[in-house]
This record gives structure tokens, C-alpha cells and sequence, in this order.
């Protein structure tokens, strides 16, 4: 989808935070970042051999002293996350269960579910005004998948990093969805600036460039 939606899981949910029991480095807490959802993040399938994934980039800005995981998988809808975080085949990318020192989740998901309904612009039109109609019809699908996001992020004051207009470059996308290396380094940068300006404890909704 065109949103990522950050969620802090905090040293109340998962004991003792990774900061604290480490301490610092470069000035920051040391962070445990998951990755969930879609392609948006598991998009190795779609950057060239020697081009970085999204993870590999969230990890080379996250910086030495802390981590990132992929849970997230080329193609899942909404209905998959759970599943991401509950059980997954053990390779070299996916794990079995969440993390138990994840402190941070970023979830990008939404694409696959409204792509679902993409054979609306496959429907035969007969009139000019017919086929208004299914675009019509196709964009408002797109549009309240994306209002849920905002809507859900802004509701549990959790910041949100807007892809609409962080990609503001045709070079930003692999693919007419999927982020390329370009693409997807905005991203890192962006999940790391969040880690770094957000204070958790309060809750208050800020929207991410």
C-alpha cells in the first residue's frame, strides 16, 4: 500500500529494552526492527543481483548495534500478517515467530488486497460513461484501503511514512508497485529518521515524507 505504519512495541510488551540493556550507540537506543507485510519490503525479487533489498538497506542505515528482520513476503494481503508473526518457515530470510527482542514493527500491507479487485478494469464497457463508472468504481476501492491505514495509524498515534509522496521519481519504482533500489533506500532513510524524531510515549500521529 502507500503507507507504512510504524508500531513501537515497547519495553512494557517485550521486557527489558534492547537500549537499556546494551546501552548506546551513535546516540540512539539500539533498535530491533521487523519488517511486515508485502513486496514493499520483501522486494529483492524485483531490484537487479547486486542491488540492495529494502532490508538490507534498513540495515545498513539502521547502523552497527542494532538489527532488522524480514517478516514480510512478496504477494501476503491483510489476512497474512498474523500468520508473519506467528509462524513462518525457517530460512535464511523469514523467521519462525516474531522476534523476542524486536522493539520496533513496520507494516506495509494493502496492495495485494486491493489488487484483488483489479479485474473491475478488465470489465467490458459499452459506454463512455460505463466505463467512468469502473474506474470510478476501482479507485474508491484503492482509496479506502488506504483511508484504513491513515485512519487506523492516526486513531493509535503511530507515525506514518506516506510512499505516495516519498516516491516522487520514476526511478524510485522497480515496477509499476514495487520499490527499486532507489525506491527503496527512501524508505531505510525514512524508517530511520522515524526511530530517531518519534517519542513513543506520547501519542500523537506524524506523517513521514
Amino acid at each position: 500500500m502507500a503507507a507504512s505504519v510504524f508500531r513501537n512495541l515497547g519495553s512494557e510488551a517485550k521486557g527489558e529494552a534492547k537500549g537499556e540493556a546494551k546501552g548506546e550507540a551513535k546516540g540512539e537506543a539500539m533498535a530491533h526492527v521487523v519488517l511486515l507485510g508485502d513486496s514493499i519490503f520483501d522486494n529483492k525479487a524485483y531490484v537487479g543481483a547486486d542491488e540492495p533489498a529494502v532490508i538490507d538497506q534498513v540495515r545498513a542505515a539502521l547502523g552497527e548495534g542494532s538489527e532488522a528482520t524480514l517478516l514480510a513476503i512478496d504477494g501476503d494481503v491483510d489476512a497474512g500478517v498474523s500468520d508473519q508473526l506467528e509462524s513462518l518457515p525457517a530460512d535464511a530470510t523469514h523467521l519462525e515467530s516474531l522476534p523476542a527482542d524486536a522493539t520496533h514493527l513496520v507494516l506495509s500491507v494493502g496492495g495485494n488486497d486491493a489488487l484483488g479487485n483489479i479485474d473491475l478494469l478488465k470489465m467490458p464497457a459499452g459506454k463512455i460513461s460505463s466505463a467512468l463508472r469502473i474506474v470510478g468504481e476501482a479507485a474508491k476501492l484503492f482509496e479506502n484501503a488506504y483511508d484504513v491505514i491513515v485512519r487506523v495509524a492516526v486513531s493509535r498515534g503511530l507515525p506514518l511514512i506516506d510512499r505516495r509522496l516519498v516516491f516522487d521519481r520514476e526511478d524510485d519504482y522497480a515496477n509499476p508497485i514495487e520499490p527499486s533500489a532507489v525506491g527503496g533506500a527512501k524508505i531505510a532513510e525514512r524508517i530511520h529518521r522515524v526511530l530517531l524524531e518519534t517519542d513513543f510515549s506520547i501519542s500523537c500521529s506524524t506523517v513521514y515524507a
